[in-house]
């Protein structure tokens, strides 16, 4: 299909319709930086109840600061000074007040994909990379942005890869506290170590796809896969216990991941016979 625009000389030519439609933005990702906002947001204060479970000053300054953060996110209040709080105060909260981050690496029994690198770690990782493009408009992802998240995401898979070889997943029966499912549980009581390798190396390649930027799609589809196994076998992030802290981890590492590649989950094509886009 033909049409006609106006060039800035001021005569009339005639281009595709394709390449009109993209500059006007219409070929982009299904799912956009803002969509990915909104649900960072909601992530924010439903996660209020487990980041800042208490009655102490402390507990309600954060739940005040993380209700404020999750609103304006929704509703697109100053979305750069607000994700760079959101970024700020996650940090924060996995340094020093929590100590659900950093207090546990130490621990000899941590996972990266079984929430017990800190939920705020995450929230820091995905604040960073929905950081609203220059130009665009607020759908628009920022290409740093995604980078960042790559990397990000292979840095963590890379931890990962070392942290299987801690003393506790190399044991026979090691890997059987990271499910709540009985029958896993009993899989995983007999096939512990073999599986903490299986991860082990699975994780390091797709470490190795992210960081060198290569083969996203099978990094991200294989990376879904694994957050879905650990994320139902701990009951949905054990999604029923007022007690639990690691409830949205799973659904954070998802945001992060469609943030790594927003391209890689489909995109809007241009129809040959109306001229509009559709899915592709």
């Amino acid at each position: 299909m033909i049409r006609e625009e106006v060039s800035a000389a001021g005569y009339n030519k005639y281009v595709p319709a394709s390449s009109v439609l993209l500059r006007k933005g219409c070929a982009s990702p299904v799912i956009s930086r803002r969509m990915i906002q909104t649900f960072v947001g909601l992530f924010w204060l439903f996660n209020i109840p487990f980041l800042g479970a208490g009655t102490s000053f402390v507990h309600v300054s954060s739940g005040i600061v993380e209700t404020m953060i999750g609103l304006a996110l929704i509703f697109n209040f100053k979305p750069k000074w607000t994700l760079l709080l959101s970024t700020c105060w996650s940090l924060l909260l996995w340094l020093l007040l929590l100590q659900k981050g950093t207090g546990q690496i130490l621990s000899g029994q941590v996972l990266p994909l079984y929430g017990q690198a800190g939920t705020a770690l995450l929230f820091c990782i995905i604040s960073v990379a929905i950081w609203p493009a220059k130009k665009g408009g607020p759908s628009i992802w920022n290409e740093r942005g995604v980078r960042l998240a790559q990397i990000s995401l292979g840095v963590l898979f890379a931890a990962g890869f070392v942290l299987h070889f801690q003393v506790t997943y190399l044991m026979q029966q090691g890997l059987s506290q990271f499910s709540r499912i009985p029958w896993l549980q009993w899989f995983a009581s007999y096939q512990g170590s073999g599986l903490s390798m299986i991860f082990a190396v699975s994780e390091m390649t797709i470490a190795v796809m992210f960081i060198g930027g290569f083969s996203l799609r099978w990094a991200l589809w294989v990376s879904v896969v694994l957050d879905g196994v650990f994320w139902i076998a701990q009951l949905y992030g054990e999604i029923v216990d007022p007690l639990a802290v690691s409830t949205t981890s799973g659904l954070l590492l998802l945001a992060v991941l469609v943030s790594a590649g927003p391209k890689q989950w489909g995109r809007h094509n241009i129809s040959a016979n109306t001229g509009r886009p559709v899915l592709r």
